[in-house]
């Protein structure tokens, strides 16, 4: 799934004035509107599921980015995306009573017990959870579930960060601009 979000006011701005320092304004407005929508949309991720700021942080900065030319954010998912750990979200290890691991995805939801997954730590010293494939000893896989880009195409979540996209940049741009025209600030 992908949208834009479209910000309006560089055309009519590019039309009035030289368009150097106007490009100059949006290019840094695109850049402060992409950064504050990413923190709403990972403020409203980091809301619903068990998952650390800086997890969430390093993937939506690969989806969402300005447009380098035209006043676009363009948030693609992915088609196919590699699944996140399931240690990245809250995770009790077995206890006398409780006999296997159980994870919390969703922040305030059902606890989720993985029967058959147990703690390793690998080679490479890497931990995580990991289930037995098949019958024999090994070969094991790691528990993995959603990742970051699909909570992103939630309806609250894409809601949230177009709102504040929308707000950012219809306080930021007009701002960027006549400070550039009043010469306050380098094109």
């Amino acid at each position: 799934m992908q949208f834009d979000i479209k910000l309006e006011g560089i055309e009519e701005a590019l039309r009035r004035v030289n368009p150097q320092p106007v490009l100059a304004a949006a290019r840094r407005s695109l850049r402060e509107t992409a950064s504050a929508a990413r923190s709403a949309a990972s403020n409203e991720i980091r809301q619903r599921y068990n998952i650390a700021k800086k997890h969430v942080d390093k993937q939506l900065s690969k989806h969402i980015k300005p447009s380098a030319l035209t006043a676009d954010i363009t948030a693609k998912p992915a088609e196919r995306t590699a699944t996140l750990p399931i240690t990245l979200f809250r995770v009790k290890k077995p206890s006398a009573r409780k006999k296997y691991i159980r994870v919390q995805v969703i922040r305030g939801g059902p606890w989720y017990e993985l029967k058959r997954a147990f703690f390793a730590r690998m080679p490479s010293g890497y931990t995580g959870v990991f289930e037995r494939v098949g019958r024999a000893r090994y070969p094991i896989r790691e528990v993995r579930t959603i990742d970051v880009p699909l909570m992103f195409v939630q309806r609250n979540v894409r809601q949230r960060t177009i709102a504040k996209a929308v707000e950012k940049w219809s306080k930021d741009f007009p701002q960027r601009l006549d400070w550039i025209l009043k010469g306050r600030q380098r094109a």
